[in-house]
């Protein structure tokens, strides 16, 4: 089967000269060394996680039909922690706002130093892509509980 959608994701920086001038070189993107991608399409997306391939739900995304000309896509790399709660490292996807993708991410990750890329592999009706600076996520719905959440303890001090 055509897997001809749009990826998106991250990858660690090669070294060498191409990849110093914003280029990189591959006939998709899922074949670049340290590369986490969401996206293509198999009967839902594909999920690339440092070179393992798994499937992505059809329901929860899929980039061939819920994609069109003018839909906003957002990659978030979410560093994991260790202390005082541990969380892993994912890749979010948002598209128009939403999050649609959270996957956990393992293999060879960035480590201390090494510089992380947006990867954008366009496929299948995808012509182009532009890079909207200065946006940032949407707040994760844990996260706006736990503002509110200490919004409302702060004002019962008051």
């Amino acid at each position: 089967k055509s897997m001809r959608a749009i990826a998106v994701g991250v990858a660690v920086r090669p070294m060498d000269s191409a990849a110093a001038q914003g280029r990189l070189n591959a006939v998709e993107a899922r074949e670049l060394p340290r590369v986490w991608l969401a996206g293509y399409d198999r009967g839902g997306a594909l999920f690339i996680n440092d070179g393992a391939e798994s499937k992505i739900p059809a329901g929860v995304w899929r980039p061939a039909t819920c994609t069109v000309a003018g839909t906003t896509i957002g990659v978030q790399w979410a560093e994991g922690t260790t202390t005082p709660r541990s969380s892993p490292t994912e890749l979010i996807i948002f598209q128009d706002g939403i999050e649609r993708v959270r996957r956990p991410c393992s293999g060879r990750l960035p480590q201390s130093g090494e510089e992380l890329i947006a990867v954008v592999d366009l496929q299948g009706a995808a012509r182009r892509a532009t890079l909207v600076p200065g946006r940032s996520p949407p707040c994760h719905q844990d996260d706006v509980s736990k503002l509110s959440g200490e919004e409302d303890a702060g004002a019962d001090k008051a």
